[in-house]
């Protein structure tokens, strides 16, 4: 079997069981391997396609990223052993989150300027809601995800300890379990 089919069927509803060597991974390595693809379905989604990515190193395909794999195929033509490299964000297109804001009416505002010149803007009298530009990434996604159905505005997530990130903004003063609407982060006067 091929790296690529393997890890397409890796990726499959059979999941993790049907194509992991048992004779060269021990209980714990499958338990891991299996987790680790399993927890990549549940943040990105469904893998949509394997590419080559470079040298030896497989690209994983899904919605909002793509993440390098290093895979080894055993005798028995099953994975023998995995990598999952770090989650590559893929690149967002600046009209689509303008179009979004547009369509979708969160309240918020966004400009992109050069050179003190505003190129484009959408609300522009309208508060501000983030204060980075990769936070416009953030956004993107968000969008996406409302959109899509994936998500809800008024959904409640719960903040893990995890999340909080120094050195500004609102949420890493809040405690572990705090529960925020999905929306807080787009509201207006944050600054997380």
């Amino acid at each position: 079997m091929s790296a690529r089919s393997a890890l397409r069927r890796l990726f499959s509803p059979h999941g993790a069981g049907a194509i992991l060597d048992t004779t060269a991974l021990n209980a714990q390595q499958l338990a891991e391997i299996t987790a680790a693809a399993a927890n990549l379905k549940r943040r990105f989604g469904r893998l949509q396609k394997v590419t080559d990515h470079f040298s030896d190193v497989y690209a994983l395909h899904f919605d909002e990223v793509l993440v390098p794999t290093q895979i080894t195929i055993g005798n028995s033509g099953n994975i023998s052993g995995i990598l999952f490299w770090l989650p590559q964000y893929k690149r967002v297109d600046m009209r689509e989150i303008f179009e979004r804001i547009e369509t979708i009416g969160l309240g918020s505002g966004a400009i992109i300027s050069i050179n003190d010149k505003a190129i484009r803007q959408v609300n522009a009298d309208t508060p501000l809601s983030v204060g980075s530009a990769f936070k416009l990434e953030i956004l993107a996604v968000y969008l996406r995800q409302i959109s899509d159905g994936s998500i809800k505005p008024a959904e409640i997530h719960r903040l893990r300890a995890d999340e909080r990130r120094p050195p500004s903004g609102l949420l890493q003063d809040w405690p572990a379990g705090t529960p925020p609407h999905v929306r807080y982060a787009c509201e207006p006067n944050d600054v997380a």
